[in-house]
């Protein structure tokens, strides 16, 4: 329905005679309302087991295969990585080990959020898709060739670079996922990208072992070969969801025309910072829970196979490493089970609580057998830890789409990447240093048994953050967070009622105003007019008057007066 006939239903009250002329004008014009608000269509999404999404879904899927696998890289093969600069007369210390991990988070702390901005604004999912994938490729190179010629600082710019894209990457992944399956499917569709996303982390703690074996120059090329798998199926999910967009409806229940995008800012600082200014106080406590809850799987991975080789039963390089495997197959299965069951059940925040807590037993189980006080065998808790992970990371990233604006989805999962770097970035620095300290150097035990210490706190925060937001949901979100499927359900609803009938309201002002504007101008056009007839009745008058040799009487009003319809 366009604007005037919504004007034309409910007219403003302002004086009558002057809103029909008006009308009569504003009915003439065929041009829309400035800032008109965008129409909203309703479609019939096709089905998840549609093929065309299916392959769209598996080339989500792939997109981060490659950086997953190259990341873990560095934890994979730790005491070849130092063998191999030794055999070159150089060192490499567990604390440049743990930088490569920091340099990778650095600059995702901001890039993360700033990917967020330029997806939104500037390049749009699949330019920049491809932008990301372009980094990856790049940075893994370089660290390849950084390794290859035992140059430390090389390699060092190579992770540095790789980072620029890594987590970039994974918000345009999320984006894309949530613009293909939101809806009831959603949680389902985070548990199959996060499952097979983390099959390359796997493969990686599985093989690079063996490939290091032959060579480590091997090892870190196959991990570049991954990357330039992933680089391809980005461009063949590029061209995908270009094709969807010209030939088919779009795939969520809603579709919105739109307009061209707004023009950007020259501050560019201040555009993030105000659509920064939009995230709800709920997402940021989620961006938290994200972060800490992160430090406990990923940073743990960065130090689980010196604690398994120096602790309890000291395993072997190999074992422990085949070891930190685990989880992460576990969460291939696993992941897109709990997915199904969040979207199915709901109660996500309760979901994020547990799973915290079976992070913290996992982690005080490594700190028993560090101590030697009992001796479970590391793959039960790695299958624990695994079935933990899962569960929270099934949870965690859906969760967010739930509770945030449309319009800046990616710079809200932008927001949340960057705060999890932060903590990527910072505990691998405060472990290496506790570590590399003279506090410490005497003390094996102890030098890693305080990681786990640290992992156990931050599951904890965590977990309390999770009930701070159990208990906070109703007055934050409306109860959105832990609803059951039934209850999102009725609240979207409620919101798409509510957001129909403020676009209803905006499109009414607006052409009010239209309206009020236009009056003014007849107005004011009106008046001129009359000062125009005013003066030619003064300008005649004195012609005739000169033409008849009559001395001019002195200048007065006319008693004439033209009165306008208006006035």
């Amino acid at each position: 329905q366009s604007t005037w006939g919504l004007f034309l239903e409910r007219p403003a009250s302002m004086e009558q005679n002057n809103l029909d002329s008006a009308r009569q004008i504003l009915l003439q014009e065929n041009s829309p309302v400035e800032n008109e608000t965008e129409q909203v269509i309703e479609v019939k999404p096709p089905p998840p087991s549609s093929p065309f999404r299916l392959l769209i879904l598996f080339c989500i899927c792939c997109l981060t295969f490659g950086s997953y696998w190259v990341f873990d890289t560095p934890g994979a093969i730790p005491t070849k990585l130092k063998d191999y600069f030794k055999e070159g007369h150089k060192t490499l210390s567990s604390s440049e080990l743990l930088l490569f991990y920091s340099i990778y988070s650095w600059p995702n702390t901001v890039l993360a959020l700033f990917g967020g901005m330029i997806v939104d604004r500037i390049t749009g999912l699949r330019v920049g898709a491809i932008t990301f994938c372009f980094f990856i490729i790049s940075g893994q190179g370089l660290f390849a060739l950084g390794i290859i010629t035992r140059q430390y600082w090389v390699a060092f710019a190579g992770r540095f670079l790789f980072g620029l894209g890594g987590e970039s990457l994974t918000v345009v992944q999320n984006s894309f996922t949530v613009k293909w399956f939101e809806g009831k499917y959603l949680a389902l569709a985070f548990g199959v990208v996060v499952s097979f996303a983390r099959i390359g982390s796997s493969v990686n703690f599985l093989i690079t072992p063996t490939l290091a074996a032959t060579g480590v120059p091997f090892a870190i090329m196959f991990g570049f070969g991954a990357c330039c798998f992933s680089f391809i199926m980005c461009l063949i999910l590029a061209f995908l969801d270009w094709i969807a967009g010209k030939n088919m409806a779009p795939p969520t229940t809603k579709a919105t025309v739109k307009g061209p995008k707004p023009p950007l800012s020259k501050d560019e600082i201040t555009l993030v910072l105000k659509q920064v200014g939009k995230i709800p106080t709920a997402a940021w406590a989620l961006n938290f829970i994200c972060m800490f809850f992160y430090v406990g799987v990923l940073t743990f991975n960065t130090v689980a196979s010196q604690i398994m080789q120096k602790t309890g039963h000291k395993y072997d390089e190999k074992t422990a490493t085949l070891f930190l495997a685990i989880p992460n197959f576990v969460s291939v299965f696993l992941s897109p089970t709990f997915g199904f069951m969040v979207d199915k059940q709901g109660r996500a925040m309760t979901w994020i609580a547990i799973a915290s807590v079976m992070m913290i037993i996992s982690m005080s189980a490594f700190l028993a057998n560090a101590m030697e006080w009992t001796s479970i065998p590391p793959y039960v808790l790695m299958l624990w830890q695994g079935s933990g992970y899962a569960l929270g990371a099934s949870a965690i990233w859906p969760t967010l789409s739930n509770i945030v604006p449309e319009e800046i989805c990616s710079t809200a999962y932008g927001m949340m990447t960057s705060i999890q770097n932060i903590g990527m970035a910072v505990f691998p620095l405060v472990i290496g240093t506790l570590q590399s300290s003279d506090l410490f150097k005497h003390h094996t035990k102890l030098k890693y048994v305080i990681p786990i210490f640290i992992f156990i706190a931050c599951e904890g925060i965590s977990l309390l953050l999770a009930i701070f937001l159990l208990g906070a949901d109703k007055r934050l979100t409306g109860g959105r967070l832990n609803a059951t499927h039934e209850q999102r359900k009725v609240l979207t609803e409620k919101t798409r009622v509510a957001l129909e009938q403020t676009q209803s309201q905006t499109q009414l002002e607006s052409a009010t105003i239209r309206a009020k504007n236009t009056v003014e101008q007849l107005k004011r056009a009106a008046h001129e007019q009359n000062q125009l007839l005013v003066r030619d009745v003064s300008t005649n008058r004195m012609a005739y008057y000169q033409k008849l040799g009559v001395r001019m009487p002195p200048a007065s009003r006319p008693s004439i007066s033209y009165r306008s319809a208006f006035m």
